[in-house]
């Protein structure tokens, strides 16, 4: 049986990983798409979801969700994931069950969304620095050649979220109060 980190790295993958000429962002933002991938399988959202798809949602440069294309159509928790690119200006942010907010978003734009999020079950994932102390649930961080990720458990009890025990384990660091 894989080790779960050996499960996301055979993910990453076999969703394309990066060539020898890749950029290193394009790996990053690859790698950051099989987490997400990933994150929908552990994550539980409040109410009745049925066969409707999971929305996850990109907010910034739009030249930065070719990666996460690649998780379009697939499944998590029997549901059909459907990936589209936001703008902050104008979003309300309902219709997402997962939103990646890139760091090239900007910081106005960020603490704009989350305002508007507070309390809504959207699993919000991010690589800003200090996302998850600024009121964010999932926060990107790159350690040496790696990126792990820290998450903030009273931001996403706040919103409803339940994230699984196994996930919690995986991460670098867990903030707040969790059982």
């Amino acid at each position: 049986m894989k080790a779960p980190w050996q499960k996301l790295f055979v993910l990453f993958l076999a969703l394309g990983g990066a060539s020898a000429g890749a950029t290193r962002v394009a790996e990053e933002q690859a790698l950051k798409a099989a987490y997400l991938y990933n994150f929908a399988k552990f994550v539980e959202w409040p109410g009745e979801r049925n066969d409707a798809p999971l929305r996850l949602c990109v907010l910034g440069e739009q030249s930065l969700s070719a990666p996460f294309q690649k998780i379009q159509g697939r499944s998590a928790q029997n549901r059909t994931i459907e990936v589209a690119l936001v703008v902050a200006e104008g979003f309300a942010g309902g219709d997402c069950e997962i939103l990646f907010i890139s760091r090239e978003a900007g910081d106005d734009a960020f603490r704009q969304v989350l305002g508007m999020l507070d309390g809504k079950p959207v699993l919000t994932v991010s690589d800003i620095d200090d996302f998850a102390s600024q009121g964010g649930m999932i926060e990107f961080r790159n350690v040496g050649e790696h990126i792990k990720f820290v998450v903030n458990i009273t931001a996403s009890r706040d919103a409803q979220l339940s994230i699984s025990a196994f996930l919690l384990q995986l991460a670098l660091e867990v903030r707040g109060t969790h059982p």
